[in-house]
């Protein structure tokens, strides 16, 4: 049916964007094993946290995105657990929304990521992604914005101020 085929033809294309080359480890046939990937990437998750990201990654690559959403939504780790593991969770569930066609809610994960850890990076396959990355590269911009526009202010509330105490 003509209508079946509309709804899955965007899906196929959004997963097929997600293919090896913005995931240069994954090898097509077999299964990803991405532990040790997790840990490389911090020395400071516990081995509960490693092994609850790799759970979600695996969820993540096997195209259950809302599963992905709705389980770091009701995840008590990401409110007691380490910043890496919340950033990395938080991560995961910006990637899902984007693929889900949520841009704004992939936004506001993402600043939360960045009001967390101003100085926080994607990897650059996962900036060089055609969907998250734009919208991870826009919101990291406009953080450095307003970092720009705060440090503007104080200098001229500097200014300001010494002109004032000088007279």
């Amino acid at each position: 049916n003509k209508f079946s085929l509309l709804m899955i033809t965007p899906l196929v294309l959004i997963l097929s964007a997600c293919s090896s080359r913005y995931y240069p480890n994954i090898e097509q046939n077999q299964p990803y094993i991405n532990q040790q990937a997790v840990q490389a990437r911090s020395m400071h998750l516990t081995d509960r946290e490693i092994r609850n990201i790799t759970q979600l990654e695996d969820q993540f690559y096997e195209g259950q995105f809302d599963g992905v959403i709705e389980h770091i939504a009701q995840d008590k780790e990401t409110k007691k657990g380490s910043l890496d593991y919340l950033n990395e969770t938080i991560k995961l569930k910006a990637f899902s929304e984007c693929l889900t066609q949520s841009a704004e809610r992939c936004a506001e994960s993402f600043r939360l990521i960045l009001r967390n850890q101003a100085d926080f990076e994607l990897t650059e396959a996962e900036l060089s992604h055609p969907i998250w990355g734009p919208v991870f590269q826009a919101e990291k911009n406009k953080l450095i914005g307003r970092k720009l526009d705060d440090a503007v202010t104080a200098v001229h509330s500097m200014d300001a101020q010494f002109v004032t105490s000088n007279n």
